[in-house]
Protein backbone atom coordinates (compact mmCIF):
# COMPACT_ATOMS: atom_id res chain seq x y z
CA UNK A 1 0.00 0.00 0.00
CA UNK A 2 2.88 2.49 0.46
CA UNK A 3 5.77 3.06 -2.22
CA UNK A 4 9.20 3.39 -0.50
CA UNK A 5 12.17 5.92 -1.79
CA UNK A 6 15.53 6.73 -0.70
CA UNK A 7 16.33 10.43 0.88
CA UNK A 8 18.54 12.83 2.21
CA UNK A 9 18.20 14.67 4.90
CA UNK A 10 19.98 18.41 4.21
CA UNK A 11 19.72 19.63 7.78
CA UNK A 12 20.72 16.43 9.79
CA UNK A 13 23.21 15.05 6.95
CA UNK A 14 21.98 11.48 6.71
CA UNK A 15 20.70 9.57 4.86
CA UNK A 16 16.99 8.15 5.34
CA UNK A 17 14.10 6.29 3.98
CA UNK A 18 10.14 8.16 2.81
CA UNK A 19 7.48 6.11 2.59
CA UNK A 20 4.23 7.48 0.57
CA UNK A 21 0.88 6.39 0.67
CA UNK A 22 0.01 4.62 -2.87
CA UNK A 23 -1.81 7.53 -4.85
CA UNK A 24 -5.12 5.43 -4.98
CA UNK A 25 -5.33 5.63 -1.27
CA UNK A 26 -3.97 9.15 -0.57
CA UNK A 27 -7.20 10.73 -2.88
CA UNK A 28 -9.55 9.45 0.40
CA UNK A 29 -9.08 12.39 2.96
CA UNK A 30 -9.89 9.53 5.75
CA UNK A 31 -7.39 7.13 4.60
CA UNK A 32 -4.66 10.53 4.30
CA UNK A 33 -6.43 11.29 8.39
CA UNK A 34 -5.92 7.43 9.75
CA UNK A 35 -2.25 7.31 7.78
CA UNK A 36 -1.27 9.90 9.60
CA UNK A 37 -2.63 9.29 13.07
CA UNK A 38 -0.91 6.10 12.97
CA UNK A 39 2.09 7.24 12.06
CA UNK A 40 1.86 9.27 14.98
CA UNK A 41 1.29 6.53 17.27
CA UNK A 42 4.22 4.46 15.65
CA UNK A 43 6.57 7.42 16.08
CA UNK A 44 6.33 7.23 19.40
CA UNK A 45 7.82 3.95 19.79
CA UNK A 46 11.47 3.87 20.80
CA UNK A 47 13.01 0.69 20.73
CA UNK A 48 16.63 -0.74 19.49
CA UNK A 49 14.44 -3.76 17.35
CA UNK A 50 11.96 -1.00 16.10
CA UNK A 51 12.98 1.10 13.04
CA UNK A 52 12.86 4.79 13.99
CA UNK A 53 10.04 7.25 12.63
CA UNK A 54 11.65 10.80 11.99
CA UNK A 55 9.02 12.38 10.59
CA UNK A 56 5.45 12.66 9.06
CA UNK A 57 4.25 15.06 6.53
CA UNK A 58 1.90 15.98 3.88
CA UNK A 59 3.25 17.02 -0.12
CA UNK A 60 0.63 17.67 -2.89
CA UNK A 61 -1.80 15.86 -0.93
CA UNK A 62 0.10 12.86 -0.38
CA UNK A 63 1.25 12.01 3.30
CA UNK A 64 4.47 10.60 3.35
CA UNK A 65 6.77 9.11 6.66
CA UNK A 66 10.45 9.91 7.13
CA UNK A 67 12.30 6.27 8.31
CA UNK A 68 15.34 5.34 9.61
CA UNK A 69 17.18 3.71 6.65
CA UNK A 70 19.58 0.58 7.39
CA UNK A 71 22.02 -0.55 4.88
CA UNK A 72 21.15 -4.57 4.69
CA UNK A 73 18.53 -6.44 3.82
CA UNK A 74 15.10 -8.28 5.11
CA UNK A 75 14.62 -12.18 6.69
CA UNK A 76 12.63 -12.53 3.39
CA UNK A 77 15.95 -12.24 1.77
CA UNK A 78 17.51 -14.41 4.62
CA UNK A 79 14.56 -16.92 3.80
CA UNK A 80 14.65 -17.10 -0.13
CA UNK A 81 18.37 -18.39 0.36
CA UNK A 82 17.55 -21.47 2.21
CA UNK A 83 16.99 -22.50 6.20
CA UNK A 84 18.92 -21.05 8.75
CA UNK A 85 21.10 -21.76 11.51
CA UNK A 86 18.37 -22.59 14.13
CA UNK A 87 20.30 -20.39 16.87
CA UNK A 88 20.51 -17.43 14.99
CA UNK A 89 16.52 -17.80 14.06
CA UNK A 90 16.05 -18.18 17.62
CA UNK A 91 17.65 -14.76 18.32
CA UNK A 92 15.84 -13.42 15.36
CA UNK A 93 12.80 -14.12 17.22
CA UNK A 94 13.69 -12.98 20.41
CA UNK A 95 14.55 -9.44 19.23
CA UNK A 96 11.45 -9.37 16.93
CA UNK A 97 9.28 -9.99 19.98
CA UNK A 98 10.95 -7.71 22.18
CA UNK A 99 9.77 -4.58 19.22
CA UNK A 100 6.44 -6.12 19.62
CA UNK A 101 6.45 -6.56 23.64
CA UNK A 102 7.23 -2.35 23.50
CA UNK A 103 4.53 -1.97 20.92
CA UNK A 104 1.92 -3.55 22.99
CA UNK A 105 2.68 -2.41 26.11
CA UNK A 106 1.70 1.00 23.72
CA UNK A 107 -1.61 -0.67 22.77
CA UNK A 108 -0.40 -0.75 19.41
CA UNK A 109 -0.42 -4.36 17.39
CA UNK A 110 1.12 -4.75 14.25
CA UNK A 111 -1.15 -6.39 12.44
CA UNK A 112 1.43 -7.64 9.65
CA UNK A 113 4.21 -9.16 10.90
CA UNK A 114 6.23 -11.08 7.61
CA UNK A 115 9.88 -11.76 7.15
CA UNK A 116 9.79 -8.43 4.56
CA UNK A 117 8.91 -6.73 7.48
CA UNK A 118 11.89 -7.37 9.64
CA UNK A 119 14.97 -5.99 8.53
CA UNK A 120 18.52 -6.76 9.48
CA UNK A 121 21.08 -4.36 10.14
CA UNK A 122 24.87 -4.03 9.50
CA UNK A 123 25.79 -5.61 12.58
CA UNK A 124 23.18 -8.99 12.08
CA UNK A 125 20.51 -6.74 14.29
CA UNK A 126 16.41 -7.29 13.50
CA UNK A 127 14.11 -4.50 13.59
CA UNK A 128 10.31 -4.53 12.88
CA UNK A 129 9.08 -2.16 10.16
CA UNK A 130 6.14 -0.59 9.32
CA UNK A 131 4.02 0.12 12.99
CA UNK A 132 0.69 1.34 12.15
CA UNK A 133 1.04 2.04 8.26
CA UNK A 134 -1.06 -1.18 7.65
CA UNK A 135 -4.19 0.22 9.75
CA UNK A 136 -4.42 2.71 7.17
CA UNK A 137 -5.68 0.79 4.25
CA UNK A 138 -7.97 -1.25 6.60
CA UNK A 139 -11.31 0.57 4.59
CA UNK A 140 -9.92 0.38 1.23
CA UNK A 141 -10.23 -2.02 -1.80
CA UNK A 142 -11.21 -5.62 -1.60
CA UNK A 143 -8.85 -8.71 -0.48
CA UNK A 144 -7.42 -10.67 -3.91
CA UNK A 145 -5.80 -13.99 -4.88
CA UNK A 146 -2.05 -12.77 -4.11
CA UNK A 147 -1.54 -14.41 -0.89
CA UNK A 148 2.09 -12.94 -0.72
CA UNK A 149 0.97 -9.32 -0.66
CA UNK A 150 -0.75 -7.42 2.20
CA UNK A 151 -4.86 -7.55 1.62
CA UNK A 152 -7.31 -4.84 2.18
CA UNK A 153 -11.16 -4.45 2.79
CA UNK A 154 -11.95 -6.32 5.95
CA UNK A 155 -9.36 -8.16 6.55
CA UNK A 156 -5.68 -6.38 6.58
CA UNK A 157 -2.07 -8.65 6.61
CA UNK A 158 -0.68 -11.25 4.41
CA UNK A 159 -2.64 -14.33 4.67
CA UNK A 160 0.71 -16.58 4.73
CA UNK A 161 1.33 -15.03 8.38
CA UNK A 162 -2.40 -14.31 9.07
CA UNK A 163 -3.98 -16.11 12.73
CA UNK A 164 -6.90 -17.94 11.87
CA UNK A 165 -9.54 -15.87 14.04
CA UNK A 166 -8.10 -12.99 11.52
CA UNK A 167 -10.55 -14.54 8.59
CA UNK A 168 -13.29 -14.96 10.81
CA UNK A 169 -13.28 -11.22 11.50
CA UNK A 170 -11.77 -11.13 14.71
CA UNK A 171 -9.80 -7.82 15.70
CA UNK A 172 -5.82 -8.45 15.64
CA UNK A 173 -4.19 -8.58 18.48
CA UNK A 174 -1.32 -9.23 20.41
CA UNK A 175 -2.02 -12.76 20.10
CA UNK A 176 -1.98 -12.93 16.37
CA UNK A 177 0.78 -11.14 16.20
CA UNK A 178 2.59 -13.74 17.96
CA UNK A 179 1.02 -16.66 15.51
CA UNK A 180 2.71 -14.50 12.90
CA UNK A 181 5.70 -14.89 14.62
CA UNK A 182 5.70 -18.60 14.70
CA UNK A 183 4.83 -18.83 11.73
CA UNK A 184 8.21 -16.80 10.55
CA UNK A 185 10.16 -18.85 12.26
CA UNK A 186 8.83 -22.14 10.75
CA UNK A 187 9.54 -20.61 7.70
CA UNK A 188 13.08 -19.54 8.63
CA UNK A 189 14.14 -22.95 10.09
CA UNK A 190 12.34 -25.12 7.34
CA UNK A 191 12.51 -22.61 4.20
CA UNK A 192 8.75 -22.99 3.44
CA UNK A 193 5.75 -21.62 5.05
CA UNK A 194 3.66 -24.08 7.16
CA UNK A 195 0.77 -22.96 5.45
CA UNK A 196 -0.18 -23.26 1.82
CA UNK A 197 -2.85 -22.47 -0.90
CA UNK A 198 -3.59 -20.93 -4.27
CA UNK A 199 -5.67 -18.82 -2.18
CA UNK A 200 -6.00 -16.77 0.68
CA UNK A 201 -9.33 -19.08 1.52
CA UNK A 202 -7.05 -21.87 0.68
CA UNK A 203 -4.38 -20.62 2.79
CA UNK A 204 -6.91 -19.70 5.36
CA UNK A 205 -8.37 -23.47 5.49
CA UNK A 206 -5.25 -24.86 6.23
CA UNK A 207 -4.30 -22.84 9.18
CA UNK A 208 -7.37 -23.24 10.71
CA UNK A 209 -7.23 -26.95 10.19
CA UNK A 210 -4.34 -26.76 11.96
CA UNK A 211 -2.81 -28.39 8.79
CA UNK A 212 0.87 -28.23 8.01
CA UNK A 213 3.77 -30.31 7.91
CA UNK A 214 5.17 -30.58 11.58
CA UNK A 215 8.22 -28.87 12.23
CA UNK A 216 10.13 -31.72 12.99
CA UNK A 217 9.15 -33.45 9.78
CA UNK A 218 10.23 -30.35 7.63
CA UNK A 219 13.65 -29.77 9.09
CA UNK A 220 15.05 -32.87 11.03
CA UNK A 221 17.54 -32.46 13.82
CA UNK A 222 16.13 -28.88 15.30
CA UNK A 223 16.61 -28.39 19.25
CA UNK A 224 13.57 -30.13 20.62
CA UNK A 225 12.70 -26.56 22.62
CA UNK A 226 12.60 -24.90 19.48
CA UNK A 227 10.46 -26.95 18.05
CA UNK A 228 7.93 -26.83 20.85
CA UNK A 229 7.92 -23.13 20.73
CA UNK A 230 6.97 -22.71 17.35
CA UNK A 231 4.54 -24.89 16.96
CA UNK A 232 2.63 -23.34 20.49
CA UNK A 233 3.04 -20.02 19.14
CA UNK A 234 1.68 -20.69 15.84
CA UNK A 235 -1.43 -22.80 17.61
CA UNK A 236 -4.92 -22.27 15.66
CA UNK A 237 -6.46 -21.49 18.87
CA UNK A 238 -5.32 -17.89 20.44
CA UNK A 239 -5.43 -18.97 24.27
CA UNK A 240 -3.09 -22.01 23.53
CA UNK A 241 -0.19 -19.37 22.34
CA UNK A 242 1.69 -17.61 24.44
CA UNK A 243 0.25 -15.46 26.93
CA UNK A 244 2.32 -12.51 25.47
CA UNK A 245 5.36 -11.10 23.00
CA UNK A 246 7.31 -11.32 26.81
CA UNK A 247 6.36 -14.40 27.69
CA UNK A 248 7.68 -16.20 24.09
CA UNK A 249 10.76 -14.64 24.54
CA UNK A 250 11.56 -15.33 27.80
CA UNK A 251 10.81 -19.07 26.53
CA UNK A 252 13.37 -18.78 23.59
CA UNK A 253 15.86 -17.01 25.75
CA UNK A 254 15.60 -19.83 28.47
CA UNK A 255 15.09 -23.03 26.72
CA UNK A 256 12.22 -23.77 29.44
CA UNK A 257 10.02 -26.14 26.80
CA UNK A 258 13.02 -28.75 26.84
CA UNK A 259 12.00 -29.15 30.54
CA UNK A 260 8.22 -30.72 29.27
CA UNK A 261 9.91 -32.28 26.08
CA UNK A 262 12.38 -34.28 28.23
CA UNK A 263 10.90 -37.11 29.44
CA UNK A 264 9.41 -38.42 25.98
CA UNK A 265 10.42 -41.38 24.78
CA UNK A 266 12.50 -40.13 21.95
CA UNK A 267 11.13 -43.25 19.01
CA UNK A 268 7.74 -41.36 19.66
CA UNK A 269 9.03 -38.07 18.37
CA UNK A 270 6.18 -36.18 18.77
CA UNK A 271 5.49 -33.33 16.79
CA UNK A 272 3.33 -31.13 19.05
CA UNK A 273 1.37 -29.63 15.85
CA UNK A 274 -1.09 -32.09 14.69
CA UNK A 275 -4.71 -30.74 13.80
CA UNK A 276 -6.51 -30.03 16.95
CA UNK A 277 -10.18 -31.19 17.24
CA UNK A 278 -10.89 -28.17 19.21
CA UNK A 279 -13.45 -25.55 17.89
CA UNK A 280 -11.70 -22.44 17.09
CA UNK A 281 -11.75 -20.02 20.03
CA UNK A 282 -12.70 -15.97 19.68
CA UNK A 283 -9.32 -14.12 21.24
CA UNK A 284 -10.23 -14.00 24.86
CA UNK A 285 -10.47 -10.71 26.30
CA UNK A 286 -7.83 -11.46 29.19
CA UNK A 287 -4.89 -13.56 28.49
CA UNK A 288 -3.35 -16.66 31.00
CA UNK A 289 -0.83 -16.11 33.87
CA UNK A 290 2.69 -15.82 32.97
CA UNK A 291 3.18 -18.87 35.87
CA UNK A 292 0.46 -21.36 33.71
CA UNK A 293 3.06 -21.63 30.46
CA UNK A 294 4.77 -24.25 31.48
CA UNK A 295 0.91 -26.45 32.09
CA UNK A 296 -0.15 -24.96 28.31
CA UNK A 297 2.94 -26.73 27.26
CA UNK A 298 2.41 -30.16 29.28
CA UNK A 299 -1.13 -29.67 27.89
CA UNK A 300 0.21 -29.82 24.48
CA UNK A 301 2.53 -32.47 24.33
CA UNK A 302 -0.32 -34.84 26.00
CA UNK A 303 -2.88 -33.44 23.23
CA UNK A 304 -0.04 -35.09 21.03
CA UNK A 305 0.49 -37.98 22.98
CA UNK A 306 -3.47 -38.89 23.31
CA UNK A 307 -3.82 -38.51 19.63
CA UNK A 308 -1.37 -40.89 18.52
CA UNK A 309 -1.60 -43.81 21.31
CA UNK A 310 1.02 -42.81 22.98
CA UNK A 311 -0.23 -41.72 26.10
CA UNK A 312 -1.71 -45.49 26.44
CA UNK A 313 1.91 -46.70 25.48
CA UNK A 314 3.03 -44.56 28.44
CA UNK A 315 0.49 -45.47 30.98
CA UNK A 316 1.16 -49.22 30.52
CA UNK A 317 4.62 -49.02 31.22
CA UNK A 318 3.76 -47.34 34.37
CA UNK A 319 1.76 -50.06 35.43
CA UNK A 320 3.78 -52.85 34.58
CA UNK A 321 1.99 -53.77 31.61
CA UNK A 322 2.80 -55.89 28.72
CA UNK A 323 4.49 -53.30 26.79
CA UNK A 324 7.02 -53.57 29.92
CA UNK A 325 9.06 -50.73 31.62
CA UNK A 326 11.25 -48.93 29.20
CA UNK A 327 13.55 -45.42 30.88
CA UNK A 328 12.19 -42.93 28.53
CA UNK A 329 14.44 -41.59 26.24
CA UNK A 330 15.85 -38.04 26.81
CA UNK A 331 15.21 -35.56 23.22
CA UNK A 332 18.27 -33.37 22.69
CA UNK A 333 18.18 -29.88 23.58
CA UNK A 334 20.95 -28.70 21.24
CA UNK A 335 20.83 -28.75 17.91
CA UNK A 336 21.69 -31.55 15.71
CA UNK A 337 23.09 -32.33 12.60
CA UNK A 338 19.86 -31.45 10.03
CA UNK A 339 19.11 -33.79 7.38
CA UNK A 340 17.30 -31.12 4.96
CA UNK A 341 19.18 -31.17 1.54
CA UNK A 342 19.04 -27.11 1.29
CA UNK A 343 21.83 -25.77 2.30
CA UNK A 344 22.18 -24.02 5.80
CA UNK A 345 22.89 -20.64 5.63
CA UNK A 346 23.79 -18.08 8.08
CA UNK A 347 23.12 -14.06 7.12
CA UNK A 348 25.70 -11.83 6.69
CA UNK A 349 26.60 -9.59 9.85
CA UNK A 350 28.08 -6.84 8.46
CA UNK A 351 27.47 -5.12 5.25
CA UNK A 352 28.77 -2.08 3.09
CA UNK A 353 28.18 1.27 4.20
CA UNK A 354 25.62 3.73 2.47
CA UNK A 355 27.26 5.64 -0.33
CA UNK A 356 27.78 9.20 -0.12
CA UNK A 357 26.35 9.77 -3.83
CA UNK A 358 23.05 11.39 -3.71
CA UNK A 359 20.22 9.07 -3.47
CA UNK A 360 18.22 7.74 -6.24
CA UNK A 361 14.47 9.23 -6.52
CA UNK A 362 12.93 6.46 -7.95
CA UNK A 363 11.07 3.61 -5.61
CA UNK A 364 13.21 1.19 -4.04
CA UNK A 365 12.79 -2.31 -5.21
CA UNK A 366 14.02 -5.19 -3.60
CA UNK A 367 16.88 -6.43 -4.81
CA UNK A 368 18.17 -10.19 -4.86
CA UNK A 369 19.41 -11.80 -1.83
CA UNK A 370 23.23 -12.37 -2.53
CA UNK A 371 24.05 -16.38 -2.94
CA UNK A 372 26.26 -18.07 -0.33
CA UNK A 373 29.79 -16.72 -0.90
CA UNK A 374 28.57 -13.85 -2.78
CA UNK A 375 28.84 -10.53 -2.90
CA UNK A 376 27.60 -8.28 -0.04
CA UNK A 377 23.72 -7.15 -0.18
CA UNK A 378 22.98 -4.23 -1.10
CA UNK A 379 21.65 -1.36 1.33
CA UNK A 380 18.05 0.63 1.38
CA UNK A 381 15.82 -2.19 2.11
CA UNK A 382 12.98 -0.82 4.37
CA UNK A 383 10.33 -3.33 4.23
CA UNK A 384 7.16 -3.65 2.48
CA UNK A 385 4.08 -1.20 2.67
Amino acid sequence: MAEVHDGFDRRLGRHVAIKTLRPELAADPAIRVRFEAEARAAAGLSHPNIVSIYDVGEVNGVPYLVMERLPGHSLADSIRRGPSEPEWVRQVGIEVLAALGNAHAGGIVHRDVKPANILLTADGRAKLSDFGIAKAAATVDQPTATTDLTMTGQLLGTPAYMAPERFHGHAATPSSDIYSVGVILYEALASVKPFVGATPLAIAAAAERGDHRPLSEARAGLPADLVVIVEMAMHRDPARRFASAEEMSETLSSGSAAAVTASIPAELNPTLSGPSTTPLAEAAPTRPNSNRRAARLAALVVAVLLASGAFAWLVASALGGSAGHRPPATIPTTAATSTTSAPVTTPPTSASPPTSASPPTSTLTTSPPPTPGGSKPKPGHHGKG
